[in-house]
């Protein structure tokens, strides 16, 4: 779809949740191959949409995701960071885990 080239790099859950997740990021052409396969439940997060006075309200449920029980030493990072020119770093990702970062 887009002349860039970009890669997914997190873990998820190793069943049908997980593999959805996974299809529907390669379905826009994104590269999954640095993805972490393992555990059993994929985080989640709930946004309600805010009206009037009432604000957007967020929340994150990723105690015990796949990607919370990961490890920095799981990954790849030579092999991810090789061929890259921008790595982002999601501000949710220290809070999904100590081991992470």
């Amino acid at each position: 779809m887009y002349e860039d080239k970009c890669a997914f790099v997190s873990k998820v859950s190793n069943n049908p949740v997980g593999m959805s997740a996974l299809s529907a990021v390669c379905h826009y052409g994104v590269n999954t191959e640095y993805m972490l396969r393992g555990g059993n439940r994929l985080g989640i997060y709930f946004f309600e949409k805010g009206s009037n006075i009432c604000s957007t309200n967020v929340v994150y449920d990723h105690a015990y995701s796949a990607f919370s029980q990961s490890d920095v030493e799981e990954y790849k990072w030579e092999d991810i960071l090789e061929p890259g020119d921008i790595f982002y770093f999601s501000g949710v990702t220290p809070a999904a885990s100590d081991s992470i970062c």
